[in-house]
């Protein structure tokens, strides 16, 4: 479908609530079929929440991914994952790993945190709307 937001829908969305980020998240997700994290030379980012718990970052595009990279990864870069890819193979690796996803961080690397099935769930219901 190829969406680029503007910078100023960037702005506007990295500054809203993140329950409200999430929903943004999940429905652009759907729309476009591709999740977007980061990476390095070493691999893949991960976050952590408070108790040490690996948390895999995403976001619903490039533009985005890029953004928190630059504030807070420098040398990341964002990487596309295909939707089905996602579902299919990351979602199950990441609940069998006992790691959660970080939603849609906001450039300070705060954002909602969800287990997989939780996410798949939402992806699902997103989804179905559009058959």
């Amino acid at each position: 479908m190829s969406w680029t937001p503007r910078e100023r829908e960037i702005g506007a969305v990295f500054a809203l609530p993140g329950p409200d980020r999430y929903g943004y998240c999940v429905k652009k997700i759907a729309d476009e079929e591709v999740v977007w994290s980061l990476g390095d030379h070493d691999g893949w980012i991960l976050l952590s929440d408070s108790d040490g718990r690996e948390l895999v970052p995403i976001w619903p595009h490039s533009s985005f991914a890029a953004a928190c990279a630059a504030a807070n990864w420098p040398g990341a870069e964002p990487r596309a994952i295909p939707l089905e890819k996602w579902r299919d193979r990351w979602l199950s690796g990441i609940e069998n790993d006992r790691r959660a996803v970080a939603v849609f961080p906001n450039l300070a690397g705060e954002g909602p945190v969800v287990e997989a099935s939780r996410l798949n769930a939402d992806l699902d219901d997103e989804l179905a709307q559009y058959e």
